[in-house]
């Protein structure tokens, strides 16, 4: 079941997401910056709990009563693409991958943002498995660029739906 996300969602939201960080980018981020991200879950949460307040376009995706994973998503970050919606994250708990409920939620994320934008952009870093996920979901890669992530230079792409 897909939902919006409530504030009383947020500890599982911030253990879905370090959770992730730990295992679909260990071989992409140092060991240093994953120690440093799970270290940072009491003020995710407090940012999480602020987004979700103020935010309607947050959910969840709850299995048999719990949790499993979360999208996020408005108008994109980023100012040469005025007019597209961006997919600013989606995770699900590593034991409820390749299950399907990615794809189910990334639909949903797409047809809410598809009723204001006529393109909808989604980043990631360039060697995640991600990469994959989108190419199959249908995304037209169009951009490969670098961002400072944690004071390093990381290589992203940039899918359009």
């Amino acid at each position: 079941m897909i939902r919006q996300a409530r504030k009383c969602n947020v500890v599982d939201i911030v253990k879905i997401n370090t959770d992730c960080w730990l295992t679909n980018y260990k071989n992409i981020l140092s060991k240093s910056i994953l120690k440093k991200r799970s270290l940072e879950s009491k003020e995710r949460e407090k940012k999480w709990k602020e987004i979700i307040e103020r935010d309607k376009s947050f959910y969840v995706y709850k299995l048999d009563n719990k949790v499993i994973g979360f999208s996020s998503f408005g108008k994109t970050h980023y100012d040469e693409y005025k007019n597209y919606g961006e997919v600013y994250s989606i995770y699900f708990d590593p034991n409820y991958q390749n299950h399907g409920y990615g794809t189910e939620l990334f639909k949903f994320s797409l047809r809410k943002l598809k009723k204001q934008y006529d393109k909808v952009l989604v980043v990631t870093f360039k060697k995640s498995k991600a990469v994959g996920f989108y190419l199959k979901m249908g995304g037209t890669l169009i951009k490969e660029f670098y961002d400072v992530m944690y004071d390093k230079q990381m290589e992203l792409v940039m899918f359009e739906f």
